[in-house]
């Protein structure tokens, strides 16, 4: 066995593992929103205002409805995410993680797919941006 082998890893090892799985989906769906998403929709805005006012259904007008489905499913999370940093980045390094509260945003959260951002096209298909795949 290999150090990258998961049998290798003890059992603490394992069991942090299993607690932290959703942690990568959070950061990416953060990350959308902060840098690709919003950026346009918020003016000088900041960040996490953008977001709670989005949760608490004050919204700018013109947001396509692909975009506000995304925002809709990713925002809670975000700003879950966002408050779970902020404690670990204050000094707080026992922090714990919430694995529960986590896992619960993860679960009510559809998918995005490309479905669900482009309501009647196939599965898998995307516009064509003239480059050859």
């Amino acid at each position: 066995m290999g150090p990258h082998d998961p049998r290798a890893r003890s059992a603490r090892e394992r069991a942090f593992h299993a607690r932290h799985l959703g942690y990568d989906a959070l950061v990416t769906g953060s990350g959308l929103l902060r840098y690709h998403l919003t950026a346009s929709l918020r003016g000088d805005r900041d960040h996490l205002d953008f977001l709670r006012d989005w949760t608490a259904g004050n919204r700018p007008p013109g947001v396509a409805p692909e975009v506000a489905a995304v925002l809709d499913r990713q925002a809670p999370t975000a700003l879950l995410l966002n408050a779970f940093l902020r404690r670990l980045r204050s000094g707080d390094q026992r922090t714990p993680y919430p694995a529960a509260a986590f896992e619960e945003a993860l679960r009510d959260r559809r998918p995005v797919t490309p479905r669900t951002i482009r309501p009647g096209r196939p599965s898998g298909a995307f516009p064509r941006t003239g480059r050859r795949r």
